[in-house]
């Protein structure tokens, strides 16, 4: 079977849209073959961990559809699942940049557990291995629960809002309760946050959404904004970095499951809670034409991640004081996708225009 299932990857995707299957789509692609390196690594860390007792083992190989990148293997005897992400390239092999990212997010996700995030309500992904020799092959635990995209299209497409008001509340004490752990002394420094304005402007400009008249409108955005004393008033947190709507399994009650650490660093807290909402504009958006039916969900969701502070009132005007301007940061990242169409990216970056005005 022409799979190569254990050699191949390109870096480009967000890993793990994944995991539910019946949420996710997965491509079949066989049984992986005996004389795979794969085959072997996969049982030598499988049993390690007790999740196969043969003594010759069979994997099935699904690939998630639309991807190169991300497998997902099951013993077929025991049932047991793990997932596979590739972040190297065979026609790269000399490349750096799949080794940094691989062993940047297995040492993320470890260092993330470390402060508890390993049961209910909070779960981050378990690593399992890494190796470098198999082209930077990350496996990590199969992780049940539905993908927070999938409750958001479910609370628009079928009317499920109870769902999504819990899951909200879900997610803003994942977040918290993240962002509150890992709080330092440093203080912020949204400098960073101005340079991926930037870069995010840069991009548009490629893809031909911004002329230059809207490059320096934008830029005099950021400038204006860094120039706030909002954005330099609270301290440095860990934040999840690419908190998409893929990146979070919700399971029953306030079961959070995060996945894709990639990215984590130390920013402003608000990033990810900005990421979050305009994520969530982005949906009703799409769906409704009209962002401001979106307005109660993102209340609730500020009130419920502004509860986990000593005073609410206060972290609640402190948050919203910031959130324009990450919120605009979301907007003109999702409007960088050029599978959206020409006049929804239009639509978009108009959106951040006004948020961050």
């Amino acid at each position: 079977m022409a799979t190569n299932t254990g050699i191949r990857a390109t870096l480009n995707s967000s890993f793990e849209a994944i995991y539910k299957e019946s949420i996710m789509s997965f491509e079949y692609l066989g049984i992986l073959p005996l004389y795979d390196p794969l085959y072997n690594y996969l049982t030598k860390e499988l049993s390690c961990y007790g999740l196969i007792n043969g003594a010759t083992p069979g994997y099935s190989v699904s690939r998630l559809s639309g991807s190169n990148e991300v497998y997902l293997y099951e013993e077929i005897e025991s049932g047991a699942r793990v997932v596979g992400k590739f972040f190297r390239s065979p026609s790269k092999q000399n490349s750096n940049p799949g080794s940094a990212n691989a062993r940047r997010e297995f040492l993320n996700i470890c260092h993330l557990r470390s402060y508890g995030f390993t049961g209910y309500p909070h779960y981050v992904v378990r690593p399992l291995a890494y190796s470098h020799e198999l082209n930077d092959l990350l496996i990590e635990e199969f992780s049940e629960g539905e993908s927070l995209g999938s409750v958001f299209d479910n609370a628009l497409y079928s009317g499920y809002y109870d769902r999504l008001y819990c899951t909200l509340q879900a997610i803003a004490y994942f977040l918290a309760t993240l962002h509150n752990r890992t709080a330092t002394s440093m203080s912020a420094n949204p400098v960073k946050d101005r340079h991926y304005l930037g870069k995010l402007i840069s991009t548009l400009v490629k893809n031909g959404d911004l002329s230059n008249d809207e490059v320096k409108e934008f830029s005099w955005y950021g400038d204006q904004w860094l120039k706030t004393p909002w954005l330099w008033q609270d301290v440095q947190v860990i934040i999840h970095g690419d908190a998409t709507p893929a990146n979070f399994l919700i399971g029953d009650g306030l079961m959070v499951t995060a996945i894709d650490l990639e990215r984590m660093q130390h920013r402003d807290r608000v990033y990810d809670v900005g990421s979050i909402i305009g994520e969530l504009v982005h949906y009703f958006l799409r769906a409704s034409g009209n962002r401001f039916t979106v307005e109660p969900f993102i209340t609730y969701f500020l009130q419920e991640y502004a509860s986990h502070f000593p005073d609410r009132e206060a972290a609640f005007f402190s948050i919203t004081k910031r959130l324009p301007f990450y919120m605009g940061l979301t907007l003109l990242r999702i409007a960088r996708n050029n599978w959206l169409s020409r006049e929804y990216r239009v639509r978009l970056i108009e959106e951040a225009r006004e948020i961050l005005r």
